[in-house]
């Protein structure tokens, strides 16, 4: 499960930016990469928070599970561990979560919940626990500044 952050009319603003000089193409792209990188590190930290949800044995220890609403608690760290970034050819959007769900099947329930039964017939009614969502919009703002800036600076560089 990944998002796909594209700026609607990307087509022309693709066109129009490849008629900008390369200074402002590296500094979107360096832009566009740094966001990744802060959406993905908010999911990590969300992840790690403290949680809320029901306490059960587990091994010799115990487990806190995470709420409904809140970030999955981690447990074997193979969620944690499957999130990534993968910046696009062109370097202009990027993806941020599970590109693999082949390891991590439950990374939509998760996210997004589910009621149902699945391919074994359990029954399920979970609640989503979103981590991939929630990262992009607290770092929505951050987003913008950045690629604002990123123009910024390729417009001060070329008129230099």
């Amino acid at each position: 499960m990944t998002i796909r952050v594209e700026i609607i009319g990307g087509d022309d603003l693709n066109k129009n930016f490849r008629k900008l000089p390369d200074a402002a193409l590296r500094h979107v792209r360096e832009a566009v990469a740094v966001s990744a990188k802060q959406v993905e590190s908010e999911i990590q930290k969300s992840m790690r928070a403290p949680k809320t949800g029901r306490i059960y044995r587990r091994g010799s220890g115990f487990h806190q599970a995470s709420a409904a609403g809140e970030a999955p608690a981690i447990d074997t760290g193979v969620l944690r561990s499957s999130i990534a970034v993968k910046i696009e050819p062109g370097g202009l959007s990027a993806t941020i979560g599970v590109h693999d769900l082949t390891k991590v099947k439950y990374a939509l329930r998760l996210e997004f919940g589910f009621v149902g039964r699945d391919s074994l017939g359990r029954a399920y009614k979970m609640a989503p626990r979103p981590f991939v969502f929630p990262a992009f919009e607290k770092n929505r703002e951050f987003i913008r500044d950045r690629i604002e800036e990123a123009m910024r600076r390729a417009q001060d560089e070329v008129s230099k």
